[in-house]
């Protein structure tokens, strides 16, 4: 089935309460404005078909190509991105390693992730199913700004009640899907949402019974979720070993991040025996990725290359080579490794040719 800008339109205004359409700035978009109060009410998606003056980055003028636009909390940006860049000058995009032409993939948006914005060109019906619980989210938080507005400058113990208010919200939500009909690709990430937002209540046992669920039914980051709680004790008993083998199940998948604290286990020897070996092989697989599916993941694959330039710059487990170092930290450099750019400006490379 062909997902439309239409077909995303009406989900969010049948699904939702208080939501508005409106035509702005050469865009579709629905805003929470529960009764028309506010003159616009607050953004919670919107469609963008064509290019805009300084929004070109996704090239809209391609045949059947549009854009799909959520803004998320950024907690979750963060979680699914690592970190916020930089606001970029106008007319230019954020400085983030992604194919941003790239259709059918859940990304950064071009211009305005740095505000927690995400973002996805024609997407698939499965990739569909993997926004709605963000566009559920983004309803949530457009809740909490909407009542800002209306309340005017509230105090601080208010703001965190209306928060813990809007994720136990979030949570009863999450909780309808996974005991709903809903497709099995929704239900999984639905459990791993619910752990995070009983992570931010500071339930860390039911964080950890959520993320052994969506773990249940593989969704891979929440091997990761739960590798952490068995490394730093949050919710269970800390035990490094389950910690590593957490890691493992969710590096088995591909999982990224699970590769990265896997290797790390291996490295320090936390949770198992120390095998410079193995930490190697894991840093290689992720090195070893190429593609436009795998651009999403350049955070962490530029990390890898940085322990293997590392590595061989301190001779960890293998000769040291500072002429394969200096190889490695500078495709991790182009994937945007800051640590690979400082190290590179030492004076040790100063006489390799680049």
């Amino acid at each position: 089935m062909t997902i439309t800008p239409d077909d995303i339109l009406k989900y969010c205004l049948d699904n939702f309460d208080g939501l508005v359409e409106v035509n702005s700035w050469g865009e579709r978009g629905v805003f929470y404005n529960p009764g028309g109060v506010l003159k616009r009410g607050v953004y919670i998606l919107t469609i963008k078909e064509k290019d805009g003056d300084n929004d070109r980055a996704s090239r809209l003028d391609r045949k059947d190509v549009w854009r799909v636009n959520v803004g998320v909390r950024r907690p979750t940006f963060r979680t699914l991105f690592t970190e916020l860049p930089q606001r970029p000058s106008k007319g230019c995009v954020v400085d983030m390693p992604y194919d941003f032409t790239a259709t059918d993939v859940i990304m950064p948006h071009p211009v305005y992730a740095w505000m927690g914005w995400i973002c996805a060109l024609t997407p698939s019906e499965t990739t569909f199913e993997s926004l709605k619980p963000y566009i559920f989210e983004s309803y949530e938080y457009a809740k909490e700004k909407f009542r800002k507005k209306m309340g005017g400058t509230v105090n601080k113990s208010s703001e965190n009640s209306d928060r813990t208010s809007a994720i136990r919200e979030s949570i009863k939500r999450y909780n309808d899907i996974v005991e709903s009909n809903e497709p099995f690709c929704m239900k999984n990430e639905a459990w791993y949402m619910m752990g995070l937002a009983y992570r931010e209540l500071s339930d860390d046992k039911k964080a950890v019974t959520c993320f052994k669920k969506a773990a249940a039914m593989n969704y891979d980051e929440a091997f990761v979720k739960i590798g952490d709680a068995y490394m730093d004790g949050f919710g269970v008993k800390q035990n490094p070993a389950m910690a590593f083998r957490w890691y493992r199940k969710g590096a088995d998948m591909g999982e990224i991040n699970a590769t990265l604290k896997l290797a790390d286990c291996y490295k320090h020897g936390t949770g198992c025996k120390l095998n410079y070996s193995k930490a190697m092989e894991c840093y290689l697989y992720l090195a070893e990725r190429t593609g436009r599916y795998w651009q999403r993941y350049a955070d962490g694959i530029g990390t890898a290359l940085y322990e293997i330039g590392n590595m061989y710059l301190l001779g960890t487990g293998v000769p040291k080579d500072l002429k394969k170092a200096a190889k490695y930290f500078r495709l991790a450099a182009k994937k945007g490794n800051r640590d690979a750019e400082s190290t590179l400006k030492s004076s040790i490379f100063n006489n390799f040719e680049k």
